[in-house]
């Protein structure tokens, strides 16, 4: 299962699309808490979190780094602000990040490679 954390249902919609035709499971998550609601029920194949003009994705990260009741699983994230894009190369975070509009050939290959960097402390620091 993918799971899409995003407040807007155009990117869901597109990721799901560009996911259809391999046949995966995809989830959406509107919130920190919806979010966190599916991370404990499964862990996903990949999680897409998009960093938008609120810090949602950000605190969820936080979060889900702090939690060592969720499993590690690989995360990607993704953004359309240009400040957002510099916030991702201040942090130094080993994440792919996915600019928008999400290409449907870069989001399958996070999921047909088994090459995802799992969700670790040392990924976020």
């Amino acid at each position: 299962m993918v799971l899409v954390v995003c407040s807007g249902i155009a990117l869901y919609e597109r990721i799901r699309a560009a996911l259809y035709p391999l046949g995966c499971p995809i989830a959406w998550a509107r919130s920190v808490s919806d979010a966190l609601a599916h991370l404990r029920k499964e862990p996903p194949q990949l999680m897409v979190v998009a960093l938008e003009p609120t810090p949602v994705g950000w605190m969820l990260l936080e979060i889900v780094e702090r939690d060592s009741s969720i499993e590690p699983f690989p995360v990607a994230v993704t953004t359309a602000s240009p400040e957002f894009i510099a916030a991702y190369h201040a942090a130094d975070v080993q994440w792919p990040l996915l600019t928008q509009p999400i290409e449907a050939d870069g989001i399958r290959a996070l999921v047909e490679t088994p090459a995802h960097l799992a969700f670790t402390a040392s990924d976020w620091r």
